[in-house]
Formats: C-alpha cells, structure tokens, sequence
C-alpha cells in the first residue's frame, strides 16, 4: 500500500507509514510515521513553535498572509501565581503596524496588556515566575517590563549592532542570551545590564534553544547546528547537516536532537557522535522551526507550507493521539481508515 501524506497526497520522498505492516515472513517496524498536523488557516507560513511546560499542548507563529510582514510569534507560558499575571497566560507578537507586544488570557482570550514598542517586535520570554516579560527586535534594544507594574518604563539593554533575531533568559533568570543580525550572540547580566561574553560568527544566527537541564544552548547558522555551554559560551560540539539549517532542539535526555531546514526536510543526529540516524520529508516548503515536548515524546515543525506537524518520538507507541495498531488486530474494514489521510486539527 503506498503510504499517504499528512495532505493527503502521495507520500514524499522518506516519508513511511506509522504502523506496523505484515510482510510475507515477518512483522517489519517502521520508523517514521505520518505527523499529526494543523493548519493555520489564516495565512500561509508558520515561523514559531513551543509546547507548553508540563501540559498537552504547543503553541506556534505565522506570518498571516502578508508577504513582507515579519515574522509573529506565538506562544504560552504557564504562570506560577506570581504578582503580575495571576493566571495561565498566552503571548502574541503584532505585526509592525501597530508596534505591540500583547498578553492575552490563554484560557478566556481575553487581552490582558498591550506592552509598545518603536518598531517590529521578534522574540518574547517570560521569567520562569512570570513577572518579568524579556522583548527584542528590529529597534537593536532587549527591554524588560515589569508586569506587576505595567505603567513604568521599561529597562533597556543596547549593544547590537543589527535586529535582535531572539532573547532568553539563563541561569534562573540572572542572565540574558540575544542573537542578531550583527552576527553574534550575546550573554548579559540582568543586574548590571552589562555585557558578560560574545561569539562571533561568519552567518547570522537562525535559531537558538536554551535548555537549562545541563545549561546548553543549541545554535544553528547556515548548515551548522553548534552546542555551547550557556554559562561560559564555550563550545561543545558542532554537527554539521546536508543543508542550511532555520531551527535544532535537543531531546530532553540529551541522546539525540533534530533539525530542520532549506531543503524541506526533517534529521535526526546522534548527539554523542554527531552521526546522522534518519532524514525524511514531511512538509512541503521550508522548515522554520522544531521543538522537542518537555517530556520528549514529540516534536513539533512548523513550516512555510504553514502547517505544525506533531511527530512521535518513539514510532509505534500509543501516545496521545496515536494509537498502535498491530497486523492481527488491523481488519480490510478498518484498514482503509488507517492508512488513509492522516488526522487533521483544524487551529
């Protein structure tokens, strides 16, 4: 039976059915399954994706509809009932005509703040007590709002020299990583305010991921996907990738990480060798950003064909919305429903 991608179409190139398939003298395991996927139905390209900490569920960010838009993003943070946002709460970064960076309540929908800013808006992070909100973008500033008191000015880091590309807080929040187009990555002290170290680079950075289980920040510039030690920026070690990589996240467990890029698809290293484990096509257009499920059992990939696909980890479990399905128990009634089109989640 040839395997169905998740449009519905012929299966692309390395793309493989999610169950386990009789053969004539034995059962053969497949190793990649169709992703679940969600479209965006409101415009055509998606550059972010996140999965909320300990919850069932991921947010992303697209670019709805206009061709010369920036990047927005989308995302959510669970709060931990600090004084300035008291609930579960979702962030969205608006499109340059109106310069703002709104918080909005994740569970009514309801817009809680409009935070301004002097031009385009391009990365947000939360504080991991939420009262502190960390923006960057194309003005060269990182800002801090406090948002336990919404009306005060807030603090301003300069030192880029081109449009901060993404801000994070490290180190429990002592500490600040920023990414540019001046090339080069950043570490700040948030109470100083004072630049701490900087990496050089030959490209501009496209992604950067920190992971404060080990302190590693995975960077990715042209076909290159770099590990570094967040506290020092020493180098780890470097994975090189058959193309030009947008976006890489490390498993959980540090056994192996994925990437994605230019040419559409989706690898999988070895994070102890660096040696390539699998590639395959899932999308049909560049893949702008992945990210690993705190627990590590999926990974999102958001794409210019504007979908988020969610994909398995460890193929062949049931798993959320994935169900195993052995030869024995999969029937000619049910086969047709199985191996047709892949579930859909409309967004």
């Amino acid at each position: 039976r040839e395997a169905v991608s998740s449009l519905g179409g012929p299966n692309p190139e390395g793309h493989r059915p999610p169950l386990l398939t009789p053969a004539p003298a034995r059962l053969l395991p497949v190793t990649r399954q169709p992703p679940l996927r969600s479209r965006f139905v409101s415009g055509p390209r998606l550059f972010a994706a996140s999965f909320l900490p300990e919850r069932d569920g991921s947010g992303g960010g697209s670019n709805h509809g206009h061709e010369a838009d920036p990047p927005h993003l989308f995302g959510s943070h669970p709060t931990r009932g600090g004084p300035g946002l008291q609930r579960n709460h979702a962030f969205r970064i608006l499109p340059h005509q109106r310069l703002q960076g709104k918080v909005w309540d994740s569970v009514s929908g309801d817009e809680v703040l409009s935070l301004a800013h002097k031009h385009i808006v391009k990365s947000v992070n939360f504080t991991q007590d939420s009262n502190h909100l960390l923006t960057a973008g194309n003005d060269k500033l990182l800002r801090i709002f406090d948002l336990s008191n919404t009306d005060a000015a807030p603090q301003e880091i300069a030192g880029h020299g081109a449009a901060i590309k993404k801000a994070l807080w490290c180190n429990d929040d002592k500490q600040i990583l920023s990414a540019a187009d001046d090339k080069t990555v950043r570490l700040w002290d948030r109470t100083s305010m004072e630049e701490v170290k900087t990496l050089t680079f030959n490209t501009s950075v496209s992604s950067m991921e920190y992971m404060a289980d080990g302190e590693i920040l995975v960077i990715t510039y042209g076909k290159t996907i770099a590990f570094y030690n967040a506290l020092s920026l020493e180098l780890i070690k470097i994975a090189e990738a058959p193309a030009p990589i947008n976006s890489a996240s490390l498993h959980p467990e540090k056994d192996f990480f994925v990437a994605g890029g230019e040419d559409f698809k989706l690898y999988k290293f070895d994070y102890s060798t660096q040696e390539e484990l699998e590639s395959y096509k899932g999308h049909f257009g560049p893949v702008h950003c992945v990210r690993f499920s705190p627990d590590g059992e999926l990974y999102a990939s958001g794409s210019e064909d504007g979908t988020l696909r969610l994909w398995q980890t460890a193929v062949g479990k049931t798993y959320g919305l994935w169900k195993c399905v052995l030869p024995e128990d999969l029937g000619a009634d049910n086969s047709e429903q199985m191996y047709g089109t892949t579930p859909e989640i409309k967004a």
